[in-house]
């Protein structure tokens, strides 16, 4: 199968996969969309649950690239910076609405017998974020009586808590998710402001 070839069915899984979730998934209306038999499906991805992963992989390179070409433009102030990466998921979720859908539900909900895959590839992303995130971070702002390391350390743990929030509401509650992105900035530029510029008077 050529490399075009794939990235049809990829492109037919992932419409699917984000529509429908895993377990209600037709590999019937997969390769009815992508023109091929269901012989031919399973040759190259074996299972429905490595087509998944495939699919996970794919959206995953698409999101990275877009993320690896916006930190050339992020602004050097570590906080300045967490509020626009996450700025850019909300930019992400129009432009690619099918595979933001998709990675959501596959991270915050995977489906039964794909965690640990799963869970590898979240650790993947994380260490190679994180190094990126800290590259070039502008200090001069910073007091000179704090330790700018702890101090990094505190922004990124009240963004990660923000997010764990978001996170749960997402998992338990089923709410829609672009709406709550929007509400996850809104909350985590508060918070962050709030390290930003102290909640004491001077």
């Amino acid at each position: 199968m050529s490399d075009d070839k794939k990235t049809i069915v990829i492109k037919a899984a992932l419409e699917e996969f984000a529509e429908n979730g895993y377990a209600a998934a037709s590999t019937n209306t997969i390769t009815r969309k992508a023109g091929i038999s269901k012989g031919l499906l399973f040759h190259y991805f074996g299972s429905k649950q490595q087509l998944y992963l495939a699919v996970l992989d794919f959206c995953m390179d698409q999101v990275l690239a877009r993320f690896d070409e916006e930190l050339k433009y992020v602004s050097r102030d570590i906080i300045e910076r967490i509020v626009e990466l996450n700025k850019l998921k909300l930019r992400l979720n129009a432009d690619m609405p099918l595979s933001q859908r998709f990675l959501t539900e596959a991270f915050i909900k995977p489906p039964e017998g794909l965690a640990k895959e799963i869970a590898v590839r979240q650790v993947h992303i994380y260490t190679g974020y994180m190094p990126l995130l800290l590259e070039n971070v502008d200090r001069s702002n910073f007091r000179e009586d704090i330790d700018q390391e702890k101090a990094v350390e505190l922004v990124i743990a009240v963004a990660n808590a923000v997010g764990e929030k978001y996170i749960k509401a997402y998992r338990e509650e089923g709410v829609d998710f672009d709406p709550l992105l929007r509400a996850f900035v809104e909350e985590l530029k508060c918070c962050l402001g709030m390290i930003k510029y102290g909640i004491y008077k001077n």
